[in-house]
C-alpha cells in the first residue's frame, strides 16, 4: 500500500498540503510587495512633477506631455463630476439620508 502525500483525509479532499499554502502565501507576500515599490515610485514621480515640472520636462519631454495631458483630463472630470454634484444638490441629499438631524 503506498503512502499518500497528504497527512489528513481533510488534506486529500482539499487536493492540496501545507507547502502548497506556504508557496501560495510567499506569492502573495512577493506581490504584494512589488506593488509596494511600484506605488512608491509612481508617488514619488507625482511628488517631483509638483515641486519642479521643468525637471521631469528635462528628463523625458514625451512623458511630461503625457503627464501633463492626463492630469488635466483627470481635473477636468473632477471638476465636472462636482459641478454635476452641486448643481443637482446631491451631495447634500446623500448626506441628510446617511445621517439624523
Amino acid at each position: 500500500m503506498s503512502k499518500s502525500k497528504f497527512s489528513s483525509p481533510v488534506e486529500v479532499e482539499r487536493g492540496r498540503d501545507d507547502t502548497d499554502q506556504g508557496f501560495h502565501f510567499s506569492c502573495i507576500a512577493v506581490v504584494g510587495l512589488a506593488m509596494v515599490v511600484v506605488e512608491s515610485a509612481v508617488t514619488s514621480i507625482y511628488i517631483c512633477y509638483a515641486e519642479d515640472p521643468s525637471l521631469i520636462h528635462r528628463w523625458d519631454a514625451e512623458f511630461f506631455n503625457q503627464m501633463t495631458e492626463t492630469l488635466h483630463r483627470r481635473l477636468q472630470h473632477r471638476s465636472a463630476r462636482a459641478r454635476e454634484v452641486l448643481s443637482h444638490g446631491g451631495l447634500d441629499a446623500r448626506f441628510e439620508e446617511t445621517v439624523p438631524v
